[in-house]
């Protein structure tokens, strides 16, 4: 709205009279744990630090976790990556998008793979948003855009 952004992107759209919130693909996720701690089923969780603010999902948690559900959680994380490390590493698990497991098995040796982990709880999947404002036209980029985030989530 203020200029500081071309296009966003979110799973949390929140009503806005100047965005227009187009939907462009699903995220679904799953919890996630290293291939080397597959018979392992009492790792903790790493989680996000920051908690969301009140949302139409009422969703608490940036990674999705029902909130009525307790989970145990030994890490908390500002920055995906750092999750995504101490999980291949076999020191935790974690709620992840499908997509972005699957673009770092691309990269991973085979020992440290992700693998899912069989769960009782039925998570959601997100639908992804691109944002513009409203008086912005849907140029080329913004078109582009769209369709190479729908191939990622597909991945």
């Amino acid at each position: 709205v203020n200029d500081l952004a071309d296009f966003g992107l979110t799973y949390i759209p929140e009503a806005h009279s100047e965005l227009d919130h187009l939907p462009i693909g699903k995220m679904p996720i799953s919890v996630y744990k290293s291939k080397s701690m597959r018979s392992n089923n009492d790792l903790p969780f790493a989680i996000p630090i920051t908690e969301l603010g009140i949302n139409h999902l009422q969703a608490k948690s940036l990674d999705g976790w029902p909130t009525d559900i307790p989970r145990e959680t030994k890490y908390k994380f500002e920055m995906l990556e750092t999750a995504l490390d101490l999980t291949s590493r076999g020191k935790c698990k974690i709620l992840c998008p499908d997509f972005i497991i699957n673009i770092e098995n691309q990269r991973l040796l085979d020992k440290y793979k992700f693998i899912k982990e069989p769960s009782k709880i039925k998570f959601p999947t997100f639908k992804v948003y691109a944002v513009k404002k409203k008086s912005t036209a849907e140029t080329s980029e913004f078109k582009k855009l769209c369709k190479a985030i729908r191939v990622v989530l597909e991945l």
